[in-house]
């Protein structure tokens, strides 16, 4: 709509800060609160910002403003969520199939990050923005709705015992920050990762939609769905 590439940079920075933000305090929500508490509200959460986004929408259309609030609330919960689904995970399986578990969870994740943005795509070429929002809204309430039904303490043996010294929420944080800061290492890795995502970001996912909608002339539709 725009024709920026700087708007479009702004929502994948959008993206991308809470994810920085937020996962240090997620770690902490995660020890400190009930894990599926914090699984099924999150999706929930996410739902009802996507059907209210949609209502909203309906009335008053789609502006920056609002898909720059959205994009950011939406992957701060989506951050939470993420920390929370992650640490509960030796809780909701066996020893024996904890392995088996993740293994199946990455390969997952690795087939939704390939097969939706061509389905995305595809539905975004055949359907109104506005429908596509209200179907990602109804996804988010239905996964929180099957969520319910996990058992999150199924095998007490993998949940790890509590540090008998009790800290409050902001000295964990820090403690974290503490420690990270104190491994070389992982400082290290963690500027690479930077790097990388940043010249990545730069040399192709900011300039390519710009140049193909814009350079080319060639429709969004066929950009996302050859994507």
């Amino acid at each position: 709509v725009t024709g920026s590439g700087l708007s479009f940079a702004t929502t994948l920075v959008l993206s991308t800060i809470p994810v920085v933000l937020i996962n240090p305090f997620a770690g902490v929500l995660a020890d400190k609160l009930n894990r599926k508490i914090l699984v099924v509200s999150m999706d929930l959460i996410n739902g009802i910002l996507f059907i209210g986004l949609f209502l909203f929408s309906n009335y008053y259309g789609l502006s920056l403003a609002v898909i720059y609030i959205s994009t950011f609330i939406n992957n701060c919960f989506t951050a939470i969520f993420n920390v929370s689904m992650d640490s509960a995970m030796p809780n909701i399986v066996s020893k024996n199939n904890l392995m088996k578990l993740n293994s199946i969870t990455k390969i997952i994740i690795s087939i939704t990050m390939i097969l939706g943005p061509m389905v995305g795509g595809i539905f975004f070429a055949l359907i109104n923005i506005k429908t596509f929002i209200i179907i990602n809204g109804l996804s988010f309430l239905l996964s929180g709705i099957t969520e319910l039904f996990i058992d999150f303490q199924y095998c007490k043996d993998n949940v790890i015992e509590e540090k008998s010294e009790k800290l409050t929420f902001y000295e964990e944080v820090k403690e974290g920050y503490k420690y990270i800061l104190g491994k070389f290492d992982i400082v290290m890795m963690i500027a690479i990762f930077i790097i990388l995502n940043f010249a990545i970001g730069f040399s192709i996912q900011v300039p390519l939609p710009f140049v193909i909608n814009d350079v080319l002339k060639i429709s969004t539709k066929y950009f996302v769905t050859n994507n």
